[in-house]
């Protein structure tokens, strides 16, 4: 008798400690995607220019270029959601919306990405200096930070004429962020540092 009491009381206790086990785990919480997905819908009219563009994909420092959301809730203070990131690193979603609002906007012949083996005339790089959700401003808005900086291949020459790139160029780009900002969404915000 004392030999069936003192087992049934063990398979008590295993009973009683495994289900204190699964009522102690963690509860499996959903991660929400998001994605930056849309372009500008109208774009200034302008001449096509016989020049080829190729677009690098954007560079990052190591706090964007991670699908983890960031947000800033005081100045110069980044953090990241818990529940909800990035569908892909921020260069990746990016450079395919750089592409295709140049290659819409019309300002070049052409606009390719690497790796591309032909001849192209200008080259353009960026670099994403800020990509959080800001909820310092009211209301809370997505800021994206570019640097841009565009170069000429031609003739061996390293960097395209200032004249010629602030003017011609990035005054069409420049209307394409006002417009990128209203119509894709308050994410796109500044397009700066144009370097010639």
């Amino acid at each position: 008798m004392k030999g069936s009491w003192r087992s049934s009381f063990l398979l008590a206790l295993g009973v009683a400690t495994v289900a204190s086990c699964a009522l102690l785990t963690p509860a499996t919480v959903e991660t929400r995607k998001e994605m930056l997905t849309k372009i500008p819908v109208d774009f200034p009219e302008g001449k096509t220019h016989p020049a080829i563009l190729l677009v690098f994909a954007p560079e990052t420092s190591t706090v964007y270029d991670t699908t983890q959301m960031a947000y800033a809730a005081r100045p110069y203070q980044i953090a990241y959601f818990s529940r909800t990131e990035w569908g892909e690193r921020p260069p990746q979603m990016i450079h395919p919306l750089l592409v295709q609002t140049l290659q819409k906007a019309g300002y070049f012949s052409a606009v390719v990405t690497p790796p591309f083996m032909g001849h192209y005339t200008h080259a353009l790089r960026t670099e994403i200096l800020a990509l959080q959700q800001d909820f310092t401003a009211e209301p809370a808005t997505l800021r994206l930070t570019l640097s841009c900086r565009v170069r000429s291949c031609q003739n061996g020459l390293s960097a395209l004429g200032l004249e010629w790139a602030g003017r011609s160029i990035f005054r069409n780009v420049s209307s394409l962020r006002t417009k990128w900002c209203r119509s894709a969404a308050p994410a796109w915000t500044i397009i700066r540092g144009i370097n010639a």
